[in-house]
């Protein structure tokens, strides 16, 4: 009874903990031990109000720490990308290997009218139709005929509009 006491007080002093308090990372398998443990407790006591409690406290701790590192990945990954501003090259270097994915992509996808038979001149009309559907520009000669390859042509748009305003926002942070 004592040790399920001190289990709750540590509880009410971890979710009340401020919010730059890293505790998720340093002190996860501690917590996640002491849940197992009340559970166990209070199973053996018959007390299953309060299991209860330690369950669904444990799933939302896992929960949010799963929340936690997907904001972190995605964190990291725009750092990457972007370089928070300080480094435009990099979005120019990742514009370019998405060239290079989607023009190979567009080589291989069976289902894109007005591609040329020829092999130089498919990859030099793959690349060309990525930048024109990336820039929206589009001229029509050469389009999606399939629903995979219609979503692929969605998916570079969609990317298109990210780096473009990405790129233009970044330069306009640079200047003003």
């Amino acid at each position: 009874v004592m040790f399920l006491k001190w289990v709750q007080q540590c509880y009410y002093y971890y979710q009340r903990r401020p919010t730059y308090c890293d505790a998720e990372y340093q002190y996860a398998p501690f917590i996640e031990e002491i849940t197992a443990l009340c559970v166990t407790c209070c199973k053996e006591n018959c007390d299953f109000t309060r299991m209860s409690n330690y369950i669904m406290f444990r799933e939302k701790f896992i929960t949010d720490k799963e929340k936690k590192k997907v904001k972190k990945i995605v964190r990291k990954a725009v750092g990457v990308i972007a370089g928070y501003g300080e480094r435009p090259m990099r979005l120019l270097i990742c514009f370019g290997i998405l060239a290079v994915v989607f023009s190979v992509t567009y080589f291989f996808l069976p289902g894109i009218v007005g591609l040329p038979d020829n092999a130089f001149d498919r990859v030099i009309a793959s690349l060309y139709f990525y930048i024109t559907t990336c820039l929206t520009i589009g001229y029509g000669e050469i389009y999606p005929e399939t629903s995979w390859a219609m979503m692929v042509v969605m998916l570079n748009e969609i990317l298109g509009f990210v780096i473009g305003g990405s790129f233009i926002s970044l330069y306009l942070r640079k200047i003003f």
